[in-house]
C-alpha cells in the first residue's frame, strides 16, 4: 500500500518499548541506566503518555529537518499515536490512517487485559516492586511476564483463531490425572508465548499498559472530546475490525461521525476478520488497496 519508491517512510521505537531486549530496538524506559545512580531506572522512570511519544517523534523529525508529512499511520498503539499527532500538531500532516486504534482507550480493553497485566506483575514475588534487574536469572519474573503476554495474545485474537491454532486433543492424559498439568492445547500456547515474550521486559510491559490505559486525546481540553477532534485538519481514514474487542469498531465509527459533524474530513473502512484486533496487523491485504487509493487522492 505504501510505495517506498514514492514515499520516504520513517518508523521509530516508542518510549518504554516492550521489546527492549531485542537488539534491533532502541528505546528509553525502566530498563535504561539512570546516569545519576548507575542503575536501571525501574519504577523511578517517569510515566510517559501517548503525547510524550508523539513529542519524541516530533523531535526526531525536527532533527531531520522535516517540516511536513504526507500521512501518519499505524496500528493499535500506532493508531492512537496517529490521532494524537493530528490533534497536537494539526498543520503538520495531510492525512492520518489510524488502524485498530481509538481516540480514548476503551474501558473494556483496559479492564480485561491491560490493568490485569499490571496487577499480575504486582502480585508476583519475583517482581520485587520493579527492582529485579540485578537479580540472578532464576529470580527474574519470567512466569508473570508470560502470563501477561498470554492474556494480551488471547484478547487480541478471536475464539476462531484459537480453535484453529490450539486444538483440543481428546487423547490427553496428564491433565486428567494432575490438576496442575497442562493440556496439549495449553502447552502449545505456552511454548509460543515463551518464545514471543523473550525480548520483553516486564517493567516496560506495565509502563506500556498504563500509557495505553491513560490515552485520551481530550484530556488537555478538559475532557471535551469535540474540542480535541475539532483541531484535526488532516483527512482521516479510520480502519477498525468488526471483531476487535480491544478497540471495538463502533467507537471508531462514532469518532468518524463526530469528526465529520465538526466539519472535518473522515471516512470509515471497517474490515471483517475473525482475527479480531490482530487483523489490523496480520492481514494488511484486507485494506491495502483502500490505503493506496486514499494516499493517491
Amino acid at each position: 500500500a505504501v510505495d517506498t519508491d514514492k514515499y520516504f517512510v520513517i518508523s521509530s521505537d516508542n518510549l518504554c518499548n516492550c521489546g527492549v531486549k531485542n537488539p534491533m530496538v532502541y528505546t528509553t524506559g525502566p530498563a535504561t541506566i539512570n546516569p545519576d545512580t548507575g542503575k536501571p531506572y525501574a519504577l523511578s522512570f517517569p510515566l510517559p503518555t501517548i503525547g510524550d511519544i508523539v513529542n519524541t517523534q516530533k523531535a526526531l523529525l525536527d532533527s531531520l529537518g522535516i517540516r511536513h508529512l504526507r500521512v501518519i499511520m499505524g496500528a493499535s498503539a500506532g493508531g492512537m499515536i496517529s490521532y494524537e499527532w493530528a490533534v497536537r500538531y494539526p498543520d503538520m500532516m495531510d492525512k492520518i490512517i489510524p488502524v485498530i486504534g481509538s481516540v480514548r482507550h476503551p474501558s473494556y480493553g483496559t479492564i480485561i487485559v491491560l490493568q490485569a497485566g499490571i496487577r499480575i506483575a504486582m502480585l508476583a514475588p519475583k517482581w520485587h516492586g520493579g527492582d529485579y534487574y540485578d537479580r540472578p536469572e532464576e529470580e527474574q519474573p519470567v512466569e508473570s511476564l508470560r502470563l501477561a503476554v498470554q492474556m494480551m495474545n488471547v484478547a487480541a485474537n478471536s475464539a476462531g483463531v484459537y480453535e484453529r491454532t490450539y486444538r483440543r486433543n481428546s487423547a490427553d492424559v496428564d491433565c486428567y490425572n494432575d490438576v496442575l498439568a497442562m493440556s496439549s492445547a495449553e502447552k502449545a500456547l505456552y511454548d509460543v508465548i515463551a518464545v514471543s515474550s523473550a525480548p520483553i521486559d516486564l517493567n516496560h510491559w506495565i509502563y506500556t499498559c498504563r500509557t495505553a490505559i491513560n490515552h485520551d486525546i481530550s484530556r488537555p481540553y478538559g475532557g471535551d472530546i469535540d474540542q480535541a477532534l475539532s483541531r484535526i485538519k488532516a483527512k482521516v481514514l479510520a480502519i477498525p475490525c468488526k471483531h476487535d474487542i480491544l478497540h471495538p469498531w463502533e467507537f471508531t465509527a462514532w469518532t468518524v461521525e463526530r469528526i465529520v459533524w465538526l466539519g472535518g474530513s473522515a471516512e470509515l473502512y471497517p474490515i471483517d476478520s475473525d482475527l479480531g484486533h490482530m487483523a489490523g496487523i496480520a492481514q494488511p491485504y484486507l485494506f491495502d488497496k483502500k490505503i493506496a487509493d486514499f494516499l493517491s487522492r
